[in-house]
């Protein structure tokens, strides 16, 4: 975890838990698809950053609509990756064979829809309508992200600009409803609201291009999942759209020949090389950093208005990605180099 969210952590183990209670059912082969699905640890980045702003207001500990929420938030964010896993035909999630590996796609397909449904129990016990709009913006975001990626697979043309607009509904959006609802339950106003919201919006914005370069640069056992993942499904990411538009005309032709062909044997032996040589590395960590800072004077604007743990908390999130980076995508790794930091 992010060395100063381990503030939230108590209530962090609330989340994990209420997942554990809803994983269980009166079906013994839900139970264990669910608990396999449910209980492995991923990085609980997103209920971190729900439970981290409902401090914002100065409470000493999360409400318990802020745990609902947090549970609410996981649950969909575990219901998309079991559908992803199916798409992108991965192996391996959060270091642990994926369910359509173990079982098979339609076990995969209808544990999401499950998963899905025990996030909309829990959502019943919130009802109020600013909660209501903002998990719809969520689903709605995330699938369209999801689709707009999807009709772009293959695309070797694919420019920045669409690029950006992807990463922004499949995984930023979802970060600013996060910072959104714990602002929700923290009580702020409006104006605090917007700014929180656009903190959590820049801050998905910079991980996600982070995360997309550890794709290539990442290592596998620290990841916890399976690298060159997007080469492998013709996901054209930022970091292969500036080696794209920068590189040699004969390296570029063999790597469009790699991607089209999907030829991983070519793109894991070649394509971390031209990553990290060619430049797109650090263009791609400039590009976060921008975000970043961003995300930093979305902060600054609260700093009159908020505890300065948790301004202090929600700054150092920004450093634990840029961390992630050179720990291989290594979260506890990346933790403990945010620490020292």
């Amino acid at each position: 975890m992010v060395p100063s969210l381990w503030m939230v952590e108590p209530w962090l183990d609330q989340v994990r838990s209420k997942i554990l209670d809803l994983a269980r059912t009166e079906t013994p082969f839900v139970t264990n698809l669910a608990e396999h699905a449910l209980l492995a640890r991923g990085q609980m980045l997103r209920p971190s950053l729900l439970l981290a702003s409902s401090l914002l207001g100065g409470a000493s500990e999360p409400c318990p609509e802020a745990i609902s929420l947090g549970v609410i938030v996981e649950l969909i964010h575990c219901a998309s990756l079991l559908h992803d896993d199916v798409v992108d035909k991965s192996r391996i999630r959060r270091r642990l064979i994926t369910v359509n590996a173990k079982w098979g796609n339609k076990e995969a397909v209808l544990l999401g829809d499950f998963v899905l449904a025990r996030a909309i129990r829990c959502l019943c016990k919130v009802p109020d309508p600013k909660v209501l709009a903002s998990i719809e913006r969520i689903t709605y975001s995330l699938s369209v992200g999801q689709l707009m990626e999807l009709e772009q697979s293959g695309n070797i043309d694919l420019d920045e600009d669409s690029y950006l607009r992807i990463i922004s509904h499949k995984t930023a959006r979802f970060f600013a409803e996060c910072a959104y609802l714990g602002g929700w339950t923290a009580g702020l106003d409006d104006d605090a609201l917007t700014h929180v919201s656009s903190f959590g919006l820049s801050l998905g914005m910079s991980y996600q291009i982070l995360d997309d370069l550890l794709d290539i640069l990442g290592s596998a056992p620290g990841m916890g999942k399976d690298t060159t993942h997007d080469a492998a499904n013709g996901n054209v990411t930022l970091p292969v759209i500036w080696l794209l538009r920068s590189a040699l005309p004969s390296q570029r032709d063999r790597v469009i020949e790699a991607l089209n062909a999907r030829d991983l044997t070519f793109l894991r032996d070649n394509l971390v090389r031209h990553v990290a040589d060619g430049g797109a590395r650090a263009y791609c960590i400039e590009k976060a950093r921008s975000y970043s800072a961003q995300a930093k004077s979305e902060i600054d604007a609260l700093s009159a208005r908020c505890p300065s743990t948790i301004e202090r908390a929600l700054t150092e999130v920004l450093g634990y990605v840029f961390a992630r980076v050179d720990a291989g995508g290594d979260a506890s790794l990346a933790a403990e180099k945010a620490a020292e930091s």
